[in-house]
């Protein structure tokens, strides 16, 4: 991983849970977004053709959105929040919206894009890059359950898998409801027998 990325920008940022398209650029770039997440300043060209591939990726349904926002040339700040929050193509969206830092990762992993979330003690997660756009919602996140909490020593400290995973769920996919968040920490734990926590790996 590049050192840019090991460095000033990355602290704190890899604790946020969600970004900004702005600041997503910025950092998928190696540029700190301190200077740019609140100001009209314009991005340099590399982090706006970042800005410009995070934005199609939402309104072509690659990368899921956390909150949509869309310019309102009458309102004084240029965004507000999409009315129905659903986008297609014609959407124009803001800087404004964000994205879950977990999705914007397996967005990154499936075209080779380097970044710092799923750091497990200091070394990267080199996980398949084989794209999950077209698996089934539940599908999809029993995967990333899986790879998250096996990788992490932490989460299953003191608590089964299965406990472990149904908490990475709750953080991680709230839009779930519960009897899906259960079914799938069921398909997703590797020790459905029960018993003492084992140490991820054995």
């Amino acid at each position: 991983m590049d050192a840019f990325l090991l460095g000033d920008i990355s602290d704190g940022w890899q604790h946020v849970d969600t970004l900004t398209i702005k600041e997503a650029a910025c950092i998928l770039c190696g540029i700190d977004p301190a200077a740019y997440r609140f100001s009209n300043r314009s991005l340099p060209k590399e982090a706006e053709a970042m800005h410009t591939a995070l934005e199609r990726a939402i309104t072509g349904g690659n990368l899921p959105f956390h909150a949509a926002y869309e310019y309102h040339p009458d309102d004084w700040n240029n965004e507000g929040p999409h009315p129905t929050q659903t986008v297609d193509a014609h959407t124009v969206l803001a800087s404004g919206t964000t994205l879950e830092t977990a999705e914007l990762a397996r967005w990154c992993d499936a075209r080779g894009i380097k970044h710092f979330w799923g750091m497990t003690g200091g070394t990267v997660n080199t996980q398949s890059c084989r794209s999950m756009d077209s698996y089934p919602d539940e599908l999809r996140a029993a995967v990333e359950a899986f790879e998250a909490v096996r990788g992490d020593p932490q989460a299953t400290a003191g608590k089964t898998p299965k406990a472990a995973i149904s908490e990475w769920l709750a953080r991680n996919k709230s839009h779930l409801t519960r009897n899906a968040r259960d079914r799938i920490a069921i398909v997703a734990n590797w020790q459905p027998a029960g018993g003492a926590p084992k140490t991820p790996g054995e």
